[in-house]
């Protein structure tokens, strides 16, 4: 039923026989650079670490090897926005750590577990550890199953599971009966099957989350929240109703005009259409949810977590450090420190009152888990869906069946995969938010004949094209789109914004955002937050391009997440902090009120 693995490299060789996925990364040349630099001598304790510190992922493989790699293609962890790049104090181990038991150090072992989890132990792989030393006891495996999936068996993942439950239960009482304490022995499930399942999926829309995360300003630490939270599957609903691959809820679907509604067909019979389904329409309000939740806490690693958890449980973890430093701040506060307080030291004070949990606990850790296992991986623009989002203009009115007559062109492009299809089911792989039923003989059936027009009430009907088919059909003649609500998705979307667009007042945010992750949160921050609130409307009145629209719903995240209790009760531990303390936040800079942009400018930023 199960064997012991007792070393890495076993698990490792194992894994080499897994079946082929569709693009290839060989990363050996990293691994004998850090060799050479061991036997080399003077960097030899630096490499061991790096070495030590990468996870050991399969590589994926190409299922067609003709297809040349294309020039801008890149693999993740060479990416310069990869956290590890941007937070190393935090994220990357160094000789210079301090002692063992630290925080810090814990919070590494941490990190190295779930980098093993997601990575090295793939989904039949069990990881037994002592939770107070981090001493592996063992690693098992339910190898009937995973013989199965070597030899081509198609796997459901939750009955794997199922079986892993019950091969933990006997490997704990295994551990017991050799004198550990029940309570200290902690049980990882590898993942690293899924997590490779969830980047094949994210091919077609990974470029556009690394872009999207750079334009935030972020790391590429949020475009691993759709791996951890569902694989990358967008149909998936939580038990508290949370939806997308992103996993938001309702009401936050709404706050960003995600809409559900259902269209009719010429026969009378109506379709369903789940916004929330598809990657280019769910992904920027989830990032955009993201910056928002990450200003207000003052650091992408809570800020993130509070994505997961809520920003009351952050602020709660925030207030139970202050409380254990004495009520004072040291010299070079920082809301990072706290947040590593709450995941190792203080995890207890902190489960004990609020409902940052085990799940809570592990989420950074498992998000850059992701990451790491993630390193290899090529992002190649080749396999990015292109595609322009589109709407009808006002009372126009066409049936599908039409629409794709009209589009009826060879030259159109409309994505990987689709080269063979039909025009109805190209359709429906452009857009998997319309539910529309399969045809048996490619052409449209009436069940799927959907009448298209600009709106359904008030909510507007999107749907995407091929790049290249709004020309197409502007010049036909027979169906007008509104050039207003049309969004190209290709190589420039997301891109840094151009010279001009950055203003004054949001320069005048960042600061804001700087002194909040030095415990920032006071009465005057928070009324600088709602004078740049405030001047932030004026710049989306005057100027509504996509930009200002999207820094407008960021700093209206981040000010309904001030306005509300745990705020305040953060803020009065954080200004009492400061009394106690020699530590002076550093004043608010004001800006100056700029003037209009004239009207003829508009929109060329």
């Amino acid at each position: 039923m199960f064997s012991r693995f007792w070393t890495f490299g076993v698990a490792a060789l194992r894994r080499r026989s897994q079946r082929p996925t569709p693009v290839q990364m060989t990363g050996g040349f990293v691994v004998v650079l850090l060799v050479a630099a061991v036997l080399a001598g003077p960097l030899k304790g630096l490499a061991q670490q790096m070495i030590a510190q990468m996870p050991i992922v399969s590589s994926p493989v190409a299922a067609d090897t003709t297809q040349a790699m294309h020039p801008a293609a890149f693999t993740v962890g060479n990416h310069p926005s990869h956290p590890d790049t941007q937070y190393p104090a935090y994220l990357m181990p160094s000789v210079f750590s301090g002692e063992e038991q630290s925080a810090l150090n814990q919070f590494h072992h941490i990190l190295d577990i779930y980098s093993k989890r997601q990575g090295v132990d793939d989904n039949f792989t069990i990881r037994v550890f002592d939770s107070r030393t981090y001493e592996v006891l063992g690693v098992y495996s339910v190898d009937h199953l995973q013989s199965q999936w070597q030899s081509g068996a198609t796997m459901d993942w939750l009955q794997v599971d199922r079986e892993r439950r019950q091969l933990s239960r006997r490997m704990v009482d295994k551990h017991v009966r050799e004198g550990y304490p029940r309570e200290h022995i902690a049980v990882r499930w590898g993942r690293a099957n899924q997590i490779q399942e969830a980047y094949e999926r994210d091919l077609p829309f990974a470029e556009y989350e690394i872009r999207l995360a750079q334009y935030l300003g972020m790391s590429l630490l949020p475009t691993m929240l759709g791996v951890v939270e569902t694989f990358n599957q967008d149909d998936l609903v939580s038990s508290a109703g949370a939806r997308s691959r992103y996993q938001m809820m309702p009401s936050v679907l709404r706050q960003f005009d995600v809409s559900t509604y259902t269209l009719p067909t010429n026969s009378g019979q109506r379709v369903r259409v789940r916004e929330e389904l598809h990657p280019l329409i769910a992904m920027e309000p989830a990032f955009t949810l993201m910056r928002g939740y990450i200003n207000a806490v003052g650091h992408e690693l809570p800020g993130l977590s509070a994505y997961h958890t809520g920003p009351s449980n952050i602020f709660h973890v925030y207030r139970s450090y202050l409380m254990e430093q004495g009520g004072s701040l040291d010299s070079s506060p920082s809301v990072v420190d706290a947040f590593v307080w709450g995941l190792t030291d203080g995890f207890d004070t902190v489960s004990e009152s609020s409902t940052f949990k085990t799940r809570s606990r592990g989420y950074i850790p498992a998000v850059m888990g992701a990451m790491r296992a993630y390193n290899p991986n090529i992002i190649d623009p080749s396999y990015t869906q292109r595609a322009v989002r589109v709407q009808l203009a006002p009372r126009e009115r066409t049936t599908l069946r039409d629409l794709l007559a009209d589009l009826a062109d060879e030259r159109l492009d409309w994505g990987p995969d689709t080269y063979a299809s039909s025009m109805y089911e190209r359709f429906r792989h452009l857009n998997p938010h319309i539910q529309l039923p399969e045809s048996a003989d490619g052409s449209v059936p009436d069940r799927g004949n959907i009448v298209l027009t600009d709106r359904t009430g008030s909510t507007p009907v999107r749907f995407f094209l091929p790049l290249g088919a709004p020309d197409l059909l502007a010049a036909s003649g027979r169906v007008a789109l509104n050039d207003e609500a049309t969004f190209v998705f290709d190589e420039s979307t997301y891109t840094h914004p151009v010279n001009g667009t950055r203003t004054e007042a949001d320069r005048a945010y960042d600061r804001l955002v700087e002194r909040i992750g030095a415990f920032g949160f006071t009465s005057e921050n928070r009324r600088q937050l709602n004078r740049l609130y405030e001047r932030f409307k004026e710049l989306e009145r005057e100027n509504p391009t996509h930009y200002r629209q999207i820094q407008l719903s960021i700093i209206e995240t981040h000010r309904r997440v001030w306005l509300s209790r745990p705020w305040r009760e953060m803020a009065r531990a954080a200004e009492a902090a400061t009394r106690l303390s020699r530590v002076n936040p550093q004043a608010p800079h004001e800006f100056d009120v700029e003037p209009a942009i004239p009207s003829a400018l508009r929109g060329a930023q």
